[in-house]
């Protein structure tokens, strides 16, 4: 591990200044900026679990999102950035074995599932609001919290059938690239080969009805609202 870091010292004074400029301020960013965030959004997480369980919130069904994402932000926080941060910083203390196989697999599988059960809690709340406030008198003879359960169960599944094939074609990157630990396994089998093809088109597929779903939600949402204060049900925007 000596010999790897004097190695990159090495090889970043003999940049050009800017370059070199340019390593340091990379340096000092990947080895204060993650600790800093893992503290202080462990932090907040804790903080808004805490209010989404008083009285008043915990009757309503987005504190129960609210949660989920927290749990979900606060494990991203202290497993893969908190990962990424000892291989950038500690790249010795990840062996190169057999046993780095599945620890990939396991970093991928999980790192890629966590990204997405934000996304999908964060579409599913703000489709929950938008259905709230919508259509008011229906949302409130319904039990949004019991369905709110359901659906974060239902995102736990989607998430986990749509990563499981990480688990069967990631490793260890190749020991020249310092920039990341984990990779999508390029060994030649069929299952990796069309994993590497497929997967790109999946995460834009993915993300895009995501996207698109939080964009008719919150459209839904200002249009409703508009025309609520237009109709002078309210006075002032705060009221409505």
């Amino acid at each position: 591990m000596a010999v790897l870091k004097i190695q990159k010292m090495h090889n970043a004074t003999r940049l050009e200044p800017s370059y070199y400029s340019a390593y340091q301020a990379a340096d000092a960013v990947n080895r204060y900026i993650p600790p800093l965030l893992i503290i202080v959004g462990s932090f907040v997480n804790i903080l808004t679990i805490r209010i989404m369980r008083t009285n008043y919130f915990r009757k309503v069904s987005t504190s129960l999102y609210m949660i989920a994402g927290s749990v979900n932000d606060t494990m991203g926080l202290c497993i893969p950035l908190l990962t990424h941060w000892l291989f950038l910083n500690h790249p010795g203390i990840f062996p190169r074995n057999e046993q780095s196989v599945a620890m990939c697999r396991f970093f991928n599988f999980y790192g890629f599932g966590n990204t997405d059960i934000t996304i999908l809690l964060t579409a599913a709340m703000t489709s929950d609001r938008a259905y709230a406030i919508h259509w008011p008198v229906r949302a409130a003879t319904e039990d949004l919290r019991t369905r709110a359960k359901v659906v974060i169960g239902v995102i736990l599944a989607i998430v986990v059938a749509k990563n499981i094939p990480l688990l069967f074609s990631s490793d260890m990157s190749d020991p020249n690239h310092t920039e990341r630990l984990c990779v999508l396994a390029a060994n030649g089998t069929s299952l990796n080969t069309s994993v590497q093809k497929a997967w790109p088109w999946i995460q834009i597929i993915y993300y895009g009805l995501c996207l698109l779903a939080i964009l008719i939600s919150n459209i839904m949402i200002i249009l409703r609202c508009e025309t609520i204060f237009s109709d002078g049900q309210c006075q002032t925007p705060r009221e409505c």
